[in-house]
């Protein structure tokens, strides 16, 4: 590897310089270059994740979830790899799998709030609305941002009402992207909901 000029550091450092490449449009390119990493550094579980998150901007989901689970079982501890996990399965509508690795990323990262907002959208999903609000609380005494914790407010209020037993109609928390198309075409079709 020091006859390429790759070493740990500079492992970082190019990651870095990938993800740039990324936002500003190059995703073949990042792919290609994290790509060449994987090659010279197959045991780097950083390496996998990046690659899986390149992959999964790219629509290459089952690749991306075969460098996830190697990327974890490289190391348990990469948040990174749990976070991608945990959205790989919700979008897979895998909610149980979800939850288990956004828990797993919450105990890596404790004072991040997307893994405990992400957990309690999951469960409201599920109409597991009382334990949403508990997560719901954990991620806004977490969060820095005033437009997100506006937005979870929103949604802890929505759920709060639902508890209640109020504004049924204008909220419907849904379980899948499926579910939820299939709702919209009936509301467009003019069909109503009790």
């Amino acid at each position: 590897n020091s006859a390429l000029g790759i070493c740990a550091g500079q492992l970082l450092l190019n990651i870095e310089l990938i993800n740039k490449r990324r936002k500003l449009g190059n995703l073949d390119s990042a792919i290609v270059s994290v790509g060449l990493a994987h090659k010279l550094m197959p045991q780097s579980s950083a390496v996998h994740s990046a690659l899986a998150l390149l992959l999964i901007k790219s629509g290459s989901t089952e690749k991306a979830k075969a460098h996830l689970d190697t990327s974890v079982m490289l190391d348990s501890s990469n948040a990174e790899a749990h976070r991608l996990l945990g959205f790989y399965f919700a979008q897979m509508d895998s909610v149980d799998n979800a939850i288990k690795h956004y828990e797993n990323l919450a105990k890596l990262v404790p004072d991040d709030f997307e893994s405990f907002n992400n957990i309690a959208f999951l469960q409201a999903a599920r109409r597991e609305y009382v334990s949403a609000l508990e997560y719901y609380e954990k991620a806004k005494n977490r969060v820095r941002d005033p437009i997100i914790l506006s937005a979870i407010v929103d949604n802890m209020e929505a759920v709060s009402a639902l508890i209640d037993g109020k504004m049924r109609a204008r909220y419907i928390l849904v379980s899948s992207e499926s579910i939820a198309s299939e709702i919209l075409t009936k509301l467009a079709n003019g069909e109503e909901f009790a």
